[in-house]
């Protein structure tokens, strides 16, 4: 209960609060930090993920801009990261894992390896690079991988989007025997 003491003329007024009110206030506070905690952690994790969106988008595009370089044929999948020393920096860390500098976090989709981009029906459905750890996808963003696509852009799906996508086969259109860059 809130009790006003009565105070001489000139002096400020002071609120006395009971054990029952302060009791109901640590209560309150407590209840608000739950709520509270989760976004602050979401938000926090949410960084590095739309860092990776950032360099994946540049990666990308230096990855088609060395497709059309070569006339269409997509690079090997062992060798993907080297084919770009001309055209990007070698910047192939995620800043959500802690993984030696040089490490390449990302890999190349291998469905796609060596193949001719003319015969790919579908672009914005076919993926090309995403988190990789131990040569399988890494869903090291809350449960999330980030991918790009053929046609530039990049999403982060969770893991039955992604299995979808890779698992895809992106060369529906394309004549027996063609598909192959060799």
């Amino acid at each position: 209960m809130v009790e006003e003491k009565e105070q001489k003329s000139g002096e400020k007024k002071r609120l006395n609060f009971g054990w029952l009110e302060l009791v109901t206030l640590g209560y309150l506070l407590f209840a608000l930090s739950l709520v509270i905690s989760p976004a602050v952690y979401n938000a926090s994790q949410a960084r590095p993920a739309s860092i990776c969106v950032e360099k994946q988008k540049k990666i990308v595009h230096d990855l088609i801009t060395s497709i059309n370089d070569k006339d269409g044929l997509l690079p090997e999948a062992s060798s993907w990261s080297a084919g770009l020393k001309d055209y990007t920096p070698k910047d192939f860390k995620c800043p959500a894992v802690n993984t030696p500098e040089g490490t390449i976090d990302y890999g190349f989709n291998t469905v796609m390896d060596h193949r001719w981009i003319a015969h790919i029906s579908k672009p914005e459905k076919a993926p090309l690079t995403y988190d990789e750890r131990d040569e399988r996808p890494d869903y090291r963003h809350m449960s999330h991988l980030v991918i790009s696509f053929l046609d530039e852009h990049v999403e982060i799906v969770s893991q039955p989007e992604a299995e979808a996508y890779l698992n895809a086969d992106p060369f529906d259109n394309a004549p027996e025997g063609e598909k192959s860059g060799e």
